[in-house]
């Protein structure tokens, strides 16, 4: 699944719907560069580190594990993998799986007063 959210004066909620296709449309046209790749998995990896150094995130991780019938074994594979994604890999990815037309955009929240064009 891909979803994204924020938080805004409900009277700037169209402009952000705007600006997110317009992000999206921009990584599908363009997509990422090597820099946002890199920093990317480097968060992604060291967030799943600092993760196991947590006991609540330990245990929950171990439960999953049990549950799927693998073992830290995969994790480390899995962020091997990880780690060896290109830059054309993910790009790829991106446009395989990410359709603006096949999106939805909901928004909640308290529009009293808020002119209705812009929902």
């Amino acid at each position: 699944s891909f979803f994204v959210y924020s938080i805004q004066a409900p009277e700037n909620v169209q402009k952000v719907e705007v600006a997110l296709r317009e992000e999206i449309q921009r990584v599908l046209d363009d997509g990422f560069t090597d820099d946002e790749v890199e920093l990317a998995k480097l968060g992604y990896l060291q967030s799943r580190e600092l993760s196991r150094a947590q006991d609540g995130s330990l245990v929950g991780a171990l439960t999953q594990a049990l549950y799927f019938d693998r073992t830290l074994l995969w994790d480390s594979e899995f962020e091997e993998r990880i780690q060896d994604l290109t830059v054309a890999d993910i790009n790829a990815a991106v446009r395989r799986h990410l359709d603006l037309e096949k999106m939805t955009f909901v928004k909640a929240g308290d529009f009293a007063g808020v002119d209705p064009s812009v929902l």
